[in-house]
């Protein structure tokens, strides 16, 4: 992977070089994200950075707080994408899509807003369960649905015998949401979760920038899943004796 990064940091130069209109890049690094697994707990998750920005050069124009801005958008934009749901109204505007609106402007050269859409949508697919006066909003992902595991377990209750935890709750503090809705970037780039200082607990992760990944157990999520499961079976062995492709 580090080889990789390395390869497209130097494919990213030459193609930079050799732009017609003079473009430029206020930076050239890559970053390494591996999780704990949840049966070998005594490695931690962790993020290794592929080299930091580069130093000044005549090629290299230096990086400003809009820079940052956008690349913490882009970041949230990423979570907001899986865990806030899309508008069935076409005159709403999802989250995900406005922020990338806003770190594009960025990117180009404008400025920040200082008011949020009147046609903005921030609702997340789902509560953080089990806690009712929770600040994380999210949505759920059940590793036991996937195309991969349907083709190899013949049942959803040999799939869920054979993986451990496999349901796992993402969300997004409604305090991040709060602060990208009210336009307070300040505030933004400086957030901190104060739940990211709290000792580990026992299948739960919060990151520092308001980032929670819980594990969680759930009779409902299961009868949802196993119906999914069921669905996504009958589509697969459709397809692969010459039906018509279903989901």
């Amino acid at each position: 992977m580090c080889n990789g990064i390395d390869a497209q940091k130097s494919d990213t130069q030459t193609f930079v070089a050799n732009q017609p209109n003079q473009a430029a890049i206020s930076g050239c690094t890559g970053s390494i994200a591996q999780y704990q697994h949840v049966d070998r707990t005594h490695f931690i998750s962790q993020i290794t950075l592929i080299d930091p920005p580069p130093p000044d050069s005549p090629d290299v124009r230096a990086s400003s707080e809009s820079d940052e801005l956008a690349s913490v958008l882009r970041y949230y934009q990423n979570f907001y994408a899986a865990t806030h749901s899309s508008p069935r109204n076409d005159g709403l505007l999802r989250l995900a899509d406005w922020l990338a609106q806003v770190a594009s402007g960025l990117e180009e050269g404008r400025s920040a807003p200082t008011s949020a859409p009147s046609n903005l949508r921030t609702n997340a697919r789902v509560m953080e369960p089990d806690v009712p006066d929770s600040l994380y909003r999210g949505t759920y992902f059940d590793a036991r649905v996937t195309t991969r595991i349907v083709r190899t377990y013949p049942t959803f209750e040999e799939a869920s015998a054979r993986i451990a935890a496999p349901v796992t709750f993402l969300g997004v503090s409604q305090e991040v949401t709060e602060l990208v809705q009210e336009c307070r970037w300040d505030e933004l780039l400086a957030y901190s979760d104060p739940g990211a200082s709290l000792e580990h607990r026992d299948g739960t992760d919060v990151s520092e920038s308001g980032v929670m990944s819980k594990r969680i157990d759930s009779e409902e999520i299961d009868a949802s899943s196993r119906n999914e499961f069921r669905q996504l079976k009958r589509a697969l062995l459709r397809r692969e004796s010459g039906g018509a492709d279903f989901v």
